[in-house]
């Protein structure tokens, strides 16, 4: 059997996707997925059992993975996996050879757009047990970060974000918090407030972030002007110096669509217990909601950090306890 990985790029491949998936994904807008895939929300490869001499239809799949542009602000560009389908009628040893060809096509198009992890989040339950188990084998080389580090994956749904940003507030006097449009203007020191955050998680080994990634990143627009990788928020003192930051992007799900991803909200420790924190948050939650029309907040947090996680209950949060964070690391991509 000849197979060959195509990219999922027209209205044919979106319907496609929607008929292998009308038992798992009830109502599913192929509209929408089609409006998501075409503003770069989103993008995938189908394995293909042969080369299809005609119009390609759902019998020709036997698999696909779909996934999106992401952030991490210790390590710049990355990607996150969406979702991955396999014809039901493979066998087990197909699944894994299959499995191996999409991750080193994944791992070219990742060298090939200077990303640098892939993310996946995974239930743990007994219909993932095959694929956790394959994701984690030496070929491929996935880590259960939720195990080696302990973190915990929360969310805040679309009623949960309107219901935290209506929750009356002061902003303490001598403070702003401003969304940055010139990057330049401030990159060194959110810079310096990441490097911050990653020693205050006992992680600064992980800290690989570049100045120059930084403001790259953020200045990259196409011609739609989309897909800038990150948004980010600062707090200023009264003398103008930045005491906290936020980084937090666009996410993608196809069954609620377009979420918002908080990657860092920091807030320097003398400055604390003054309401800036909670301040910062509900202003990027109202971004969320205002420019990316999102239906949901997702992020993580490390299980030690009692402080954060209790501020996240009282907000309106859950943790998704049987989801777990796994990660492709920068050495199996680029090895």
């Amino acid at each position: 059997m000849i197979s060959k990985i195509i990219t999922i790029e027209s209205k044919v491949h979106i319907d496609i996707i929607s008929e292998l998936n009308h038992n798992r994904l009830e109502n599913i807008d192929n509209n929408r997925l089609l409006n998501d895939l075409t503003n770069q929300f989103f993008n995938g490869f189908f394995m293909l059992r042969s080369n299809p001499g005609g119009n390609l239809t759902k019998d020709d799949v036997d698999a696909y993975v779909l996934f999106y542009n992401s952030y991490s602000s210790w390590q710049n560009r990355t990607i996150h996996l969406i979702d991955l389908w396999f014809r039901p009628t493979l066998n087990d040893s197909e699944k894994f050879s299959i499995l191996k060809d999409l991750k080193s096509k994944l791992f070219e198009y990742a060298r090939e757009n200077y990303l640098n992890r892939v993310n996946y989040h995974l239930v743990e339950n007994e219909k993932n047990k095959k694929l956790i188990s394959w994701i984690q084998h030496e070929k491929l080389g996935a880590l259960n970060l939720s195990k080696l580090e302990d973190w915990l994956i929360y969310e805040m749904d679309l009623e949960g974000m309107k219901n935290f940003i209506s929750i009356d507030s002061k902003m303490p006097e001598n403070y702003k918090i401003i969304k940055v449009d010139d990057i330049n203007q401030f990159c060194m020191q959110i810079h310096d407030l990441i490097h911050e955050i990653s020693i205050f998680e006992k992680m600064e080994d992980q800290f690989k972030l570049s100045v120059e990634g930084l403001t790259r990143d953020y200045n990259y627009l196409d011609e739609k002007k989309l897909n800038r990788f990150y948004e980010t928020m600062i707090v200023l003192n009264d003398k103008d110096e930045v005491v906290g930051y936020t980084i937090y992007y666009k996410i993608y799900e196809l069954k609620r669509g377009v979420g918002c991803y908080l990657e860092d909200l920091y807030i320097q420790e003398k400055y604390r217990r003054k309401g800036l924190g909670g301040a910062l948050w509900k202003k990027l939650v109202k971004d969320c909601l205002e420019k990316f029309r999102a239906n949901f907040m997702q992020w993580t947090v490390l299980a030690w950090n009692t402080p954060a996680i209790d501020f996240y209950h009282k907000s309106g949060a859950k943790n998704l306890e049987n989801l777990s964070l796994f990660r492709f690391p920068t050495n199996k991509i680029y090895h």
